[in-house]
C-alpha cells in the first residue's frame, strides 16, 4: 500500500513541472508496480512509456516489451483485478497485458462529465500525481494537482466519488489505509484521513506540529504498514515522520540527507527513495531510527518502490542509472536480501 510521487529528475525540484520529458535519450523510471496476480513487474518512465519483461522467470533474461502510454511523464502505476492503471499530467489510462502475445492492450481510460466534479475543470482532475489500490477494494484512487481525490470503479473505469482538498492545494500523494479509507498528503504539508463511504475527511495529521519541527512544504509520500497501524510520511523539509494511526502520536522523526521521492513499508522496515541514493536505499524502524544494513542499490535516484507480499516479501525499486553513457530506467529487485537479486535496464528504443 505504498504511494509513489515522483517527477522527472531534470526538474528543479519535485514540486516543479517536468521540463525535460522530450529528452528521449535521457529517461528515468518514475513508477513501478506488481501484477496483483502472477507478480509481473511493470515500470513507467519520464517519457510516458510502460515496460515489462517478457519472460521475468527466465534467469538472466532482459527481453522487454513497451507501450507508449502517455505523451508526458508517467507519474504513477498500479494494478488491480487484472488491469494496469497509469496516470500522467494529461490523462489516466487502463491496460491489460496479453501474456500469449507479449503485448499491452488498451482497455479504456477514465472519463466523467464536468458536472461530476463541481468547480473543477475536467483536465485538472486528471492531472494525476498518484494512484493507489487496496486488495480488498474494487476502487482505484487518483490524487491530482488540482486538489481532487477521485475514486474510480476498477471494472468499468467510471467515477464513483470525488473529494476536494479543503485547503484547495495540490494533493501530492495518497495511499489506502484500509478498504474504506485513505490518506492524502498535500502541498499544505497536512495529511488527511478520508472516509471513502461518508465522503469526508475524519482526521488530520500535522507532522510539523506533532513532531515540533518546521512546517512541511509538501508531503512527498505516505505509506501504511500491512497491519494498518502505522503511517509513514516524507516531506519537502527532508523529514521522515512515523505516526501511530489510532492515537495520532508521533513515534519518531528522522532528518534525511537527500530529498525524498517515495516511501514504503517492507515488513517493519520503512524504506525511503531519494533524489540521490548514493548507492543505497535508507531503511528505518518504526521509531524512524536508521536501521542496518541499508539496501544496496545500482540507482542514482529512486523514484518508485513497490512491495509484493507473498511468503517472502519481494521489493522492486526504479529510478535511473548510466547505461552506456545515457540515463536509463533501471529496476533493482530484492528477494529476501538487502542486495538486489536482479538489476535490469528497461528503456524502450
Amino acid at each position: 500500500m505504498a504511494a509513489v510521487f515522483g517527477w522527472d529528475s531534470y526538474s528543479m525540484s519535485p514540486r516543479d513541472p517536468p521540463v525535460s520529458v522530450q529528452l528521449v535519450e535521457e529517461r528515468i523510471g518514475t513508477s513501478v508496480a506488481f501484477d496483483d496476480g502472477d507478480g509481473r513487474l511493470f515500470v513507467g518512465d519520464s517519457v510516458g512509456h510502460i515496460s515489462t519483461e517478457l519472460d521475468p522467470n527466465s534467469e538472466g533474461s532482459e527481453s522487454w516489451t513497451h507501450v507508449k502510454a502517455h505523451n508526458s511523464a508517467l507519474h504513477s502505476l498500479c494494478h488491480l483485478r487484472g488491469r494496469l492503471w497509469s496516470g500522467s499530467s494529461d490523462d489516466i489510462k487502463i491496460w491489460s497485458f496479453l501474456e500469449s502475445e507479449g503485448q499491452f492492450n488498451p482497455t479504456g481510460s477514465v472519463t466523467f462529465k464536468e458536472t461530476e466534479i463541481p468547480n473543477k475543470r475536467q483536465i485538472s482532475a486528471l492531472n494525476t500525481n498518484c494512484l493507489a489500490v487496496h486488495v480488498k477494494s474494487d476502487k482505484v484512487l487518483s490524487a491530482s494537482e488540482s486538489g481532487v481525490l477521485c475514486s474510480w470503479d476498477a471494472e468499468t473505469g467510471s467515477l464513483s466519488s470525488s473529494f476536494n482538498e479543503p485547503d484547495e492545494v495540490a494533493i501530492c500523494s495518497t495511499t489506502y489505509f484500509d478498504a474504506n479509507s485513505a490518506f492524502t498528503g498535500s502541498d499544505s504539508g497536512m495529511i488527511r484521513l478520508w472516509d471513502l463511504r461518508e465522503r469526508k475527511h475524519v482526521k488530520v495529521f500535522e507532522p510539523w506540529r506533532n513532531a515540533k519541527m518546521p512546517r512541511a512544504q509538501w508531503i512527498s509520500g505516505v505509506a501504511v504498514d500491512e497491519s494498518e497501524i502505522f503511517l509513514a510520511s516524507t516531506d519537502g523539509n527532508k523529514s521522515l515522520v512515523v505516526f501511530h494511526v489510532g492515537s495520532g502520536t508521533v513515534l519518531g522523526t528522522s532528518q534525511l540527507k537527500e530529498t525524498p521521492r517515495t516511501v514504503s513499508f517492507l515488513g517493519e522496515k520503512i524504506l525511503v527513495g531519494t533524489s540521490d541514493s548514493k548507492g543505497s536505499i535508507p531503511a528505518f524502524n518504526l521509531e524512524a531510527k536508521a536501521a542496518k544494513p541499508k539496501f544496496e542499490s545500482t540507482l542514482r535516484s529512486v523514484y518508485g518502490l513497490a512491495v509484493r507480499r507473498t511468503q517472502q516479501m519481494i521489493m522492486a525499486a526504479t529510478g535511473d542509472a548510466k547505461v552506456r553513457g545515457k540515463n536509463r530506467p533501471i529496476i533493482d529487485v530484492y528477494n529476501g536480501s538487502t542486495r538486489p537479486s536482479v538489476s535490469m535496464a528497461c528503456a524502450a528504443n
